[in-house]
């Protein structure tokens, strides 16, 4: 008998046997499962659909009995029985050159309990169906056996953007695009089951990498994803002063289901924010400026004259008082254009380097000198306990963040 021929007997042999002895079980761990009607307004309601079967749960809940079956014991007796089929299974390595017993049972264990997880989750009943076994069985093969490298997605949410645009090309193996029904409607029971009403995504930043099957992301790989991620932030807060934020990273997404599932973690900087009904709308337009500027905002991060000015720009998407934006921008323009010789005439000396940078007309120039200097006044008055009229705070910290947001954009593409 052929070494996948065995392989195909054993997994058969004992997926038989878990069916049917879950068969006898008087209820089945389930959920309810829901339809979402999603609205323009960001919105939703939901349906109960239908009660499925929640597989996890079979081998979480019955692992020893199932694993206690008879037939498992007979599986494990042939696998160690059969050198080729062991190799596979139990391969060697310089840090683990052979397994005992109770290892070789452990790896089977993990085997099985994905084969079922994914037969159940798949087909939502317990009667053996030759074509699902087929189809799961092929990618354990695949596993195994194949030497062709596999793809690994992350997936970011980036919060409060709104996509025109279904998918986008950022890069190779870099794009964005809108997330789907089947994402969302995820992203709601998550909510659901925490009791809250949750975040829902509409829009994610997807990074890719070829990895073998058998192995994790490298740790190389990892920090590019995160490099990727926050230069794509970066730019996208360049473009438009609509908040956009990283949110939840989804790794080692793959269409293998015996690597485990993928994990999902917090963006390293998080600011846990409810945003307004201010979206950051992502055109087709955008999409072509985001595309040449973000690998020059990535460059951006390794240039030492500039890591003040980016870091408080950045810091001030985390503030949630006025007068701290203020403050991050003024730092931010001061490092960009104040030479440290200058730092009394600061006020002046940054009104006409920002007015000559930016302004294009010579009452373009006067209008921006004469913002600068009415900033800088405010700031004073921040920064010594002064108070400052509402309206005119609001004002002057919106134009200061964009004076700053527009001299970081073309001190990068230069």
């Amino acid at each position: 008998m052929s070494e996948k021929n065995e392989l195909s007997g054993i997994c058969e042999t004992w997926l038989r046997a878990a069916l049917t002895a879950l068969q006898s079980l008087p209820f089945l761990p389930g959920y309810e499962d829901i339809d979402v009607t999603f609205r323009p307004d960001g919105g939703y309601s939901t349906q109960t659909t239908s009660t499925k079967i929640y597989s996890s749960f079979l081998i979480r809940n019955y692992r020893n009995w199932l694993f206690g079956l008879p037939e498992f014991e007979d599986v494990l007796k042939i696998v160690v029985r059969a050198p080729a089929l062991a190799s596979a299974l139990f391969p060697r390595t310089e840090e683990l050159p052979s397994y005992d017993l109770d290892q070789q049972k452990n790896i089977l264990e993990t085997y099985f309990g994905r084969f079922l997880i994914e037969y159940v989750k798949t087909k939502q009943d317990l009667a053996f169906a030759e074509s699902n076994f087929k189809s799961i069985l092929t990618k354990l093969e695949e596993y195994l056996y194949s030497t062709e490298p596999i793809t690994t997605t992350t997936l970011i949410h980036l919060r409060n953007v709104r996509s025109e645009v279904k998918e986008a090309s950022l890069a190779k193996n870099v794009f964005l695009r809108q997330t789907t029904y089947e994402e969302k409607k995820e992203a709601v029971k998550s909510a659901l089951a925490r009791q809250e009403h949750g975040d829902i995504p509409e829009t994610v930043l997807g990074i890719q990498h070829l990895i073998a099957p058998q192995e994790d992301l490298p740790v190389s790989k990892q920090q590019e994803v995160y490099d990727i991620a926050n230069a794509v932030a970066f730019a996208l807060r360049l473009m438009k002063p609509e908040h956009v934020e990283l949110g939840k990273f989804h790794w080692h997404i793959t269409d293998q289901p015996f690597r485990g599932e993928g994990g999902m973690s917090w963006s390293l900087i998080r600011n846990i924010r409810s945003f307004d009904n201010s979206s950051y709308i992502l055109t087709a337009e955008d999409i072509d400026v985001l595309t040449k500027l973000w690998p020059r905002a990535k460059k951006a991060y390794k240039k030492a004259e500039l890591l003040i000015a980016i870091s408080r720009f950045e810091g001030s998407y985390l503030r949630h008082i006025l007068q701290d934006m203020l403050i991050d921008y003024w730092i931010g323009l001061e490092a960009l254009f104040l030479p440290p010789e200058m730092v009394r005439e600061m006020k002046e000396a940054v009104a006409l380097a920002v007015s000559n940078y930016l302004g294009k007309t010579s009452d373009e120039r006067d209008r921006i000198y004469k913002e600068v200097m009415s900033s800088h006044e405010i700031r004073g008055k921040v920064v010594h306990g002064k108070p400052v009229e509402e309206k005119r705070l609001i004002e002057f910290t919106t134009k200061t963040g964009e004076l700053l947001r527009h001299s970081l954009w073309k001190r990068i593409e230069e």
